[in-house]
């Protein structure tokens, strides 16, 4: 019996280090692949102003909340998407807080996703700027009559 039970201490242990090198992992692949996020200004401008247990951005990453008290339905959820994440980290992001989105473009873009998607709209803004603040002058001119 206590043979048993040290196997099962050992692979609690061996899983856990998994976990480590993961999360080590992938802030490696953070730094090299330089990724980008948007701005805090960004977030709160284009924020669609709805938080939830769980997300899928649009670049197909799960984003979810398991710290929070949710009804049984999401504990359900959140036991699936927290085996999930074992086994594909970079697919399934857990976080302490509730999760946000930003909208834009008909697109919902995970609040802090390493994705870059929002990064690339900001700069799209930045980038474009004199002629976005002409187009938008314009157009409410127009509106104005």
């Amino acid at each position: 019996m206590t043979r048993c039970f040290d196997k099962r201490k050992r692979i609690s242990e061996l899983e856990e280090e998994i976990q480590k090198l993961r999360k080590e992992i992938l802030m490696e692949y953070k730094c090299v692949n330089n990724i980008k996020k948007c701005s805090e200004l960004f977030e709160n401008t284009f924020n669609s102003g709805i938080g939830s247990f769980s997300y899928k951005c649009a670049c197909g990453r799960v984003h979810f909340d398991a710290f929070n008290n949710y009804d049984e339905e999401c504990r359900k959820e959140l036991e699936e998407l927290l085996e999930k994440e074992k086994l594909y980290p970079n697919k399934y992001i857990l976080h302490d807080c509730s999760i946000g989105t930003i909208e834009i473009d008909g697109k919902e873009i995970v609040m802090g996703c390493d994705c870059g998607i929002a990064y690339k709209y900001e700069q799209f803004i930045i980038n474009h700027k004199r002629q976005l603040a002409e187009y938008l002058n314009k157009y409410a001119k127009q509106l104005r009559g």
